[in-house]
């Protein structure tokens, strides 16, 4: 369906599209039995302003002389983030908004009494681009009338309103640092995946669970080292004895591990020297080892585009058909996986 344009409604409003541009965007100096006309036109046409030229608009007819930008939204589940995640996928976004010539602003779902409280106040700042953050828990929820906003959101979970998203690829992260491992020389690997515990629950577990046991069920019988999946939220010496019960019964030649919180285990609980006795890689890193980079800012960075494509094509509300945007896994080299001759 094409988009209905300002310059359709003023040919039937009857006026020039310069007072339909003043009309919607609350422009003063125009009668108000006008304002109404065009306003009605504008309805009966299924006309959708653009975001990102009515805050032009706006900024030209109120005098100021320059563009300010648009204004959008980033809602967090919780002021405490999860794991630091919403930090990072914040921090990408905001800076990406900001090279737009945009401003975002953070919104935490939690601040609020409920959801109308939080759409109340997103409309009362003139919010209609809205990023929503990952939701690892099923309360509190987030309902709005998606009609009034364009939104994406970042990461895949079950509490989520189904908006178009963007999410690193964990699956491909799996297979990623599985195939540098093999490369580098190492024959039988072992994933230890870090899985949350219930009621968190997100895509990204599901992801690398099924890599892991593919990987698994690929290798040759002798080199086969099972997956080891143990719970993030446990304390570090549940996890502890999970991991050195494990490497000691199966003694992988390389860890591949969800972060450095295994290899804390396996050097300080298992004694195991690193690299020297086994290699190791992370499915997130950042430096210091090698594995998959921590992509969070980037996700925030693409969300950020994805919502400017969604504002200047009008897309509001739920889509009918979700797509999701996955990031592609990039490795890094790092001193605790040398290669092997």
């Amino acid at each position: 369906m094409n988009q209905v344009t300002q310059e359709q409604v003023a040919r039937a409003a009857g006026v020039s599209k310069a007072t339909v541009s003043r009309a919607l965007s609350g422009a003063p100096g125009i009668p108000s039995e006008t304002v109404a006309r065009i306003k009605a036109t504008a309805q009966k046409l299924g006309y959708r302003p653009d975001p990102l030229m009515t805050a032009i608009a706006a900024s030209r007819w109120r005098g100021d002389g320059k563009h300010k930008g648009l204004v959008c939204g980033f809602i967090s589940q919780f002021r405490q983030t999860h794991a630091g995640m919403d930090t990072q996928n914040f921090a990408g976004a905001e800076a990406r908004a900001s090279e737009l010539g945009c401003r975002l602003d953070h919104f935490c779902l939690d601040d609020y009494r409920n959801s109308a409280a939080l759409q109340r106040g997103l409309i009362t700042q003139g919010l209609s681009g809205l990023i929503v953050g990952t939701f690892y828990e099923p309360q509190p929820a987030l309902a709005l009338n998606w009609d009034k906003f364009c939104a994406v959101s970042i990461g895949i979970t079950p509490y989520q309103p189904p908006l178009h998203a963007v999410a690193q690829d964990a699956f491909d992260g799996v297979l990623l640092a599985w195939q540098r491992v093999l490369a580098y020389g190492y024959r039988r690997p072992g994933l230890a995946v870090a899985l949350h515990g219930l009621p968190t629950h997100v895509e990204d577990d599901d992801n690398r669970r099924a890599a892991a046991l593919l990987l698994h069920n690929d290798c040759a019988p002798a080199e086969r080292v099972p997956p080891l999946f143990y719970g993030m939220t446990e304390s570090y010496e549940a996890q502890a004895q999970q991991v050195i019960a494990w490497y000691r019964c199966w003694k992988p030649d390389a860890v591949i591990g969800f972060n450095a919180v295994m290899k804390n285990i396996l050097v300080d609980a298992a004694k195991v020297r690193v690299p020297d006795e086994v290699g190791f890689a992370q499915l997130t890193t950042t430096k210091g080892a090698a594995g998959i980079k921590e992509a969070a800012e980037e996700a925030g960075a693409a969300a950020v585009d994805l919502l400017q494509q969604m504002l200047r094509t009008n897309q509001w509300g739920l889509p009918k058909k979700r797509i999701r945007h996955y990031l592609e896994p990039q490795w890094i080299d790092g001193p605790t996986l040398p290669r092997r001759r």
